[in-house]
């Protein structure tokens, strides 16, 4: 018999627990995993539940690196880039830590460096904010014909010995919208793509390699520019392909549906409970969701009642997707959910959540398909606050032109 290490909410998005306590050191472990299927909705095409990315089991030091966030913003002018990164480092330790961080930008060879400190308390995590500037004969631009990637290669040290190192690829691109056109660098494009599915009738939604290879070369081929990626966080290998290979990506959460299970449940900051009511939190047969604090999900035995909703878990699946796929060029959006009724509150706090907390650069949309509807007006709609309007239509909804020219005239009322 083993024990429970512990529980978390939705399969899409990245999730790591420390196991250090539970391994047997002297003999044989088994790490077993059971996937609760329960609270699908339609339009995802999931074959049941299961393990459908990679799995893996790694040894830290107790300060490492969380993630970085890189990045580069050009001047179409000069030709040189101005480059912000964050790095985020954990101090899973017992003393106060301070720590040397040494970055390097890498084409082919180290063109620039970047270097700081930070002091990091204990069992806690810090940011490190550093900026330098690129001479526009280093800077070469992403495009979907031009698919340029950099290396940012990230070492923390403490003492002069090496703690951790992280590497992430990047681009240097510029997304601008006007009233019609989308510009990538300086350059309208006009947008021709696929909406592609997760999912294959011999690997289900654990596509290998190769058939996530053969769909980008097709797309490619066909002239495509552009895919939208439904209804998940996908497959970090497709997203790697799309910056080598040239697409441009909006990547969505998995919200179909705020009436969902899932979605009912309520989730209250760990440290405002215990202030409030004697109960100790057990992380590990209690589903407990790390935002900017742990969040506990809500049961009867906590006997609070909360009355407006505040989406942590949706939250929690944003910074997750997020988080990962961050430094991705080819991504230029985020997608909070597709086909939602009722859901203006819900796409206002998502938004806000993203450009205050997480991404404050990249376009954000919600799927729609209540653009068309009478009874969702400019007052009412969500569209009225996303970047960019993506529309799904049906045959049995019209033609294209007289569809979307329905959208946009509502919209400009």
């Amino acid at each position: 018999m083993g024990s429970l290490l512990v529980k978390t909410g939705g399969g899409f998005t990245p999730f790591e627990f420390d196991v250090t306590h539970a391994l047997n050191f002297n003999g044989e472990n088994v790490i077993a995993v059971q996937a609760d299927n329960s609270s699908i909705v339609g339009a995802t095409w999931n074959w049941g539940g299961g393990i459908i990315r990679d799995v893996t089991l790694s040894q830290n030091k107790d300060v490492r690196i969380d993630y970085q966030y890189i990045h580069a913003d050009p001047n179409l002018q000069t030709g040189a880039a101005q480059l912000k990164l964050k790095v985020k480092i954990e101090n899973n330790s017992s003393e106060k830590r301070k720590i040397t961080v040494h970055s390097k930008i890498i084409n082919k060879v180290t063109i620039e460096t970047l270097e700081g400190a930070v002091e990091i308390e204990p069992n806690s995590t810090a940011d490190l904010l550093l900026e330098t500037n690129l001479k526009a004969e280093d800077v070469e631009l992403w495009h979907f014909d031009n698919p340029k990637l950099y290396q940012m290669v990230t070492t923390i040290s403490e003492n002069d010995v090496i703690l951790n190192e992280r590497k992430d690829n990047f681009g240097i691109r510029k997304v601008e919208l006007t009233d019609s056109k989308m510009i990538l660098n300086g350059e309208a494009v006009r947008l021709a793509g696929f909406n592609r599915v997760s999912e294959h009738r011999f690997w289900g939604s654990s596509e290998p390699l190769e058939v996530l290879e053969k769909d980008v070369d097709l797309m490619k081929e066909a002239g495509a520019n552009f895919m939208r990626i439904m209804h998940g966080t996908q497959n970090e290998k497709l997203i790697e392909l799309c910056d080598t290979k040239g697409i441009l990506l909006f990547e969505e959460i998995n919200v179909r549906d705020l009436d969902n299970d899932e979605f009912r449940a309520n989730y209250y900051p760990v440290s405002k409970l215990k202030n409030e009511k004697p109960i100790n939190i057990n992380s590990e047969d209690e589903e407990v969701l790390m935002l900017d604090e742990p969040y506990v999900k809500l049961t009867d035995k906590h006997n609070i009642s909360v009355s407006e909703k505040n989406y942590a878990l949706s939250k929690y699946w944003l910074k997750g997707m997020i988080e990962r796929d961050i430094n991705h060029p080819s991504i230029i959006g985020w997608s909070v959910g597709n086909e939602l009724n009722n859901h203006k509150a819900y796409v206002i706090e998502a938004i806000d959540y993203i450009k205050t907390e997480l991404d404050p650069y990249r376009l954000i949309t919600c799927v729609s398909n209540s653009g068309q509807k009478e009874e969702y007006t400019p007052e009412t709609d969500p569209n009225t606050y996303v970047d960019i309007i993506m529309h799904n239509m049906y045959r049995w909804q019209g033609g294209t032109t007289r569809y979307f020219e329905h959208v946009k005239n509502k919209m400009a009322r």
